[in-house]
């Protein structure tokens, strides 16, 4: 009988650090309304990043760095680092810091079999987005976005070490 009761108080003690965990740890929806609203408070109008889409979509730009410049909320230059950009709206959905806060918000109203959103500790934006739609069954339903090089630019332009990208029509 002792022996049972020991049993049941350490099955219930994991049963409640679970419960504990599960609600103490923030929540993903709660993450991004945090970041979104760190990233919003900085005010930053004129930035570019680099970024990988790891998945299915167009060959040319799968896997590939693509850099984008925006500024005042909207993609000013798009450019391929290392292959030829066919004319694409691929990255429409994807080519703003505040676009990218959709992606994530979407991605967790989903509710995809996993999620996994990782976020600047200083400015708030995402810089990893990776989920699995349906599983680890199903074949190739994983998709990952990469953001990197994160370039804050002045009104001049002079705190991007990198060329100028050329300007989108």
């Amino acid at each position: 009988m002792l022996n049972l009761l020991k049993k049941s108080k350490l099955g219930l003690m994991i049963f409640l650090s679970a419960i504990l965990l599960t609600y103490c740890s923030p929540s993903e929806s709660y993450k991004l309304e945090n970041n979104r609203e760190k990233w919003k408070s900085q005010n930053i109008s004129h930035y570019s990043f680099v970024i990988v889409w790891l998945a299915f979509g167009p060959r040319e730009v799968a896997g590939k760095p693509v850099r984008i410049e925006v500024l005042n909320g909207k993609r000013v230059a798009l450019e391929c680092l290392d292959c030829e950009l066919p004319e694409t709206d691929f990255f429409d959905d994807l080519d703003t810091a505040e676009k990218l806060f959709d992606r994530v918000q979407s991605s967790i109203a989903a509710k995809p079999y996993s999620l996994s959103i990782i976020y600047d500790d200083d400015l708030g934006y995402p810089v990893s987005i990776s989920g699995e739609n349906h599983g680890p069954r199903v074949t190739d339903d994983s998709w990952s976005i990469r953001i990197s090089q994160f370039k804050v630019i002045d009104g001049s332009g002079s705190e991007s070490p990198d060329p100028p990208l050329p300007r989108v029509g």
